[in-house]
C-alpha cells in the first residue's frame, strides 16, 4: 500500500529520493513508475532489501517499465550512511513505531535532506493501532515490532 501522496512532495525531473525502511520497496518503485528520479531505497533488513530488488525488476519487466532510475542500500537509520543534505526528498513510512530511539531517527532524516527539501513521513493511526494492541499481546512485543503509539500531537 502506498502511503505518501507523490503529488505533495513537489517532485522536479532529477530530484534524489531517500525511502527510509524501503521493505519490499513499493514507495520506490511507485515514485520511479511516474517520476523521472533516483531513488534509494534503504533498510537495515537485508531479506526486504532483496525483495525489493525482485519486485522492482518485475514491475520494470512486466508493469510497464520505469521513468525513474533506482538502487537499494543497507542502512540504520539513526545513523545513515549518506552524506549532509543529499536528498531532495526523503520518504519514512511506517518505520518509526519500530524505532527505540525515534528522536534519533528523525535528525538523520533532516540531516540527509536538502535544505528546502520535503519530509514525508507517515505512522499508524492512534485508534486502530491501539485496538491492535489491547487485542495481542505479541502485537507489541514481537522483535522488530511496534514499540509505540502516535497520537496527534
Amino acid at each position: 500500500m502506498i502511503t505518501i501522496d507523490y503529488a505533495r512532495l513537489g517532485i522536479s525531473p532529477g530530484d534524489r529520493i531517500l525511502d527510509m525502511g524501503c521493505g519490499p520497496g513499493r514507495h520506490v518503485c511507485g515514485a520511479c513508475a511516474d517520476y523521472e528520479v533516483m531513488v534509494t531505497g534503504a533498510d537495515i533488513d537485508i531479506g526486504d532489501l532483496q525483495q525489493a530488488k525482485t519486485n522492482i525488476a518485475v514491475h520494470e519487466a512486466y508493469g510497464g517499465g520505469l521513468r525513474g532510475r533506482w538502487g537499494v542500500s543497507a542502512a540504520d537509520i539513526t545513523t545513515l550512511p549518506f552524506a549532509d543534505h543529499v536528498f531532495d526528498q526523503v520518504i519514512c513510512a511506517e518505520v518509526l513505531e519500530h524505532i527505540p530511539d525515534d528522536r534519533l531517527a528523525a535528525k538523520e532524516l533532516v540531516r540527509v535532506l536538502k535544505p528546502g527539501g520535503t519530509l514525508a513521513v507517515s505512522v499508524p493511526r492512534f485508534f486502530p493501532e491501539k485496538v491492535c494492541w489491547k487485542l495481542s499481546r505479541t502485537y507489541c512485543n514481537t522483535r522488530g515490532g511496534h514499540i509505540r503509539i502516535y497520537n496527534r500531537k
